[in-house]
Order: C-alpha cells, then sequence, then structure tokens
C-alpha cells in the first residue's frame, strides 16, 4: 500500500484529492459568504420596511377620505369610493 502512495500514480491521486478537498474548502467558504451577506441584506430590508411603514401610517393617518381613494386610484363619490 505504501509503495503505491509513492508511486507517479499514487502521488497524482493524493495530489487530485488535495485539490478536491481544497476546492471544497473554497466553495465552502464563499458558499457562507453569500449566506451571511443574504442574512445581513434581509435585516436592512426590514429596518427599511419598519421605518417607510411608519411613515405611511403618518400619512394616512393624515389624510382625509377623499385624499386616500385618490391616492388609492379611486374616485370618490360623496361617501364612497369608486
Amino acid at each position: 500500500m505504501l509503495a503505491f502512495l509513492t508511486s507517479k500514480v499514487g502521488l497524482y491521486l493524493i495530489g487530485a484529492a488535495a485539490v478536491v478537498i481544497a476546492t471544497g474548502l473554497v466553495a465552502n467558504h464563499i458558499y457562507q459568504k453569500g449566506k451571511q451577506a443574504e442574512r445581513q441584506a434581509a435585516i436592512q430590508r426590514s429596518v427599511t420596511a419598519l421605518r417607510d411603514r411608519g411613515q405611511i401610517n403618518n400619512e394616512t393617518a393624515r389624510s382625509t377620505a377623499e385624499q386616500l381613494c385618490r391616492a388609492l386610484g379611486g374616485v370618490p363619490n360623496g361617501t364612497d369610493c369608486e
């Protein structure tokens, strides 16, 4: 067995195995970095959505029924919005 590993073919196989392992480690590292970046982006989107929601709630609370109807694309018709 030791003679095979020290032969030319054995050394090529060991080299190929080392390349496969190194490639796997690099791919895993890149995957983890991407996963972390996506988590950070998701958190940033959530914070932005919460901030925007507060602003929208304030604007909605200050609007009249007619203004809300128009903002939603409707046409005020007395007390209804069509």
